[in-house]
């Protein structure tokens, strides 16, 4: 992982002048899924202690998490 860190970060440093701002996207889209998976996450355990089950922070949970391994596995292959 660490590896895959630093190749991001150099994809985004001024040393790559063709595709810096498409990496600089992703990475901005990789920061916000993780916030996103972790919010939806604590979302769904508050909302289900407080209210009961609702599927609704479930489904965002998977949805956010399953994208955000997606464009993982896909700047792995890449």
């Amino acid at each position: 992982m660490k590896e895959f860190f630093e190749e991001l970060m150099y994809m985004c440093s001024s040393n790559n002048t063709k595709s810096r701002g498409m990496y600089i996207f992703i990475a901005i889209a990789l920061a916000v899924l993780a916030l996103g998976t972790v919010a939806s996450l604590v979302l769904f355990i508050v909302n289900t202690i407080k209210f009961g089950f609702t599927p609704l922070f479930l489904i965002l949970f998977i949805v956010t998490l399953l994208i955000l391994i997606g464009m993982i596995v896909w700047l792995k292959k890449s």
